[in-house]
């Protein structure tokens, strides 16, 4: 299968092509700039017209979640157009989509310690968040027409990886500064995330793409060691075992079988399996 890749130099776009190679399945068309860039309304439908992929995972998005607050608009037209541009010429071109989205899509208001999954209405509550549901739903909306091709949305939630520049790394630079200073690390501690390392989220992909999806009624569930904030020296290694939530939601409205991936210690096996009677009414309602 021919998967062009969005954003292929980013962290996550990076980590993809990396597990693409390992695939014998899989064939990366990496696209970046200044080939494609969030800011040319023209580049969605010049390059699948020019590549016609299989399948287009589009990663490619502005994450700055401050930058987004400073400069709404312009989050708006790299979150939420350049998706619903890329949605729309993949619909032409008969193109399957993958689109990556993010947990900030959701307000972070409840109390009950329960994570947030695909059942839960989307809330957000600043404008990289607005910008990535404005794009989801635009995605929606342009592939719900009859016999358009199939349509995920993954959502994850904090990347961390190579090539660095990520919050374990800055925390880590954090307490060597204090450490020589003599002071105590000041952080923050009224955000609780879930962190996801970026190769981890790849290998996942790979697994779903390898499977055949998307097609209706499937789901990922990451699952495995949760990310916690440790003693110095301990905190990269526990962090690299880090899953975030990731949830690919159909795009179809008749669901049928799903397929759960589990991420244990760096290990990835897939299974697929019958959608319960119960996720299936459930997701009625949600389309």
């Amino acid at each position: 299968m021919r998967v062009a890749l969005t954003g292929a130099g980013g962290r996550l776009g990076r980590a993809l092509v990396t597990a693409m190679a390992a695939s014998p399945a899989l064939e990366a068309i990496p696209w970046s700039r200044p080939d494609y860039d969030l800011d040319d309304p023209l580049a969605a439908e010049r390059l699948v017209d020019a590549e016609r992929p299989d399948l287009v995972v589009h990663a490619a998005a502005w994450t700055d979640v401050d930058g987004c607050a400073r400069d709404p608009i312009l989050a708006q037209r790299r979150n939420g157009d350049a998706a619903a541009e890329m949605a729309r010429a993949c619909v032409v071109h008969g193109v399957n989509l993958v689109l990556i989205s993010t947990n900030e899509v959701f307000d972070g208001a409840r109390t009950d310690g329960v994570g947030y999954d695909r059942f839960d209405d989307p809330n957000p509550i600043n404008p990289y968040g607005v910008g990535k549901l404005a794009g989801e739903t635009a995605a929606w909306q342009a592939f719900a027409a009859e016999g358009a091709p199939k349509l995920a949305i993954v959502r994850t939630a904090w990347l961390f990886g190579p090539p660095g520049d990520d919050f374990p790394s800055k925390i880590l630079a954090a307490a060597e500064r204090a450490d020589a200073a003599g002071e105590p690390l000041r952080v923050v501690a009224d955000e609780i995330g879930s962190p996801t390392y970026a190769p981890d989220l790849a290998e996942a992909l790979v697994a779903l793409l390898e499977a055949g999806v998307p097609r209706a009624g499937y789901e990922i569930n990451l699952k495995g060691t949760k990310a916690g904030f440790v003693t110095s020296g301990t905190l990269s290694p526990v962090l690299k075992k880090g899953i975030g939530m990731a949830y690919v939601i159909p795009g179809a409205k008749t669901p049928g079988t799903e397929i759960e991936v589990i991420i244990r210690k760096r290990a990835v096996r897939a299974r697929v399996r019958k959608t319960p009677f119960y996720r299936r009414k459930l997701f009625e309602k949600t389309v």
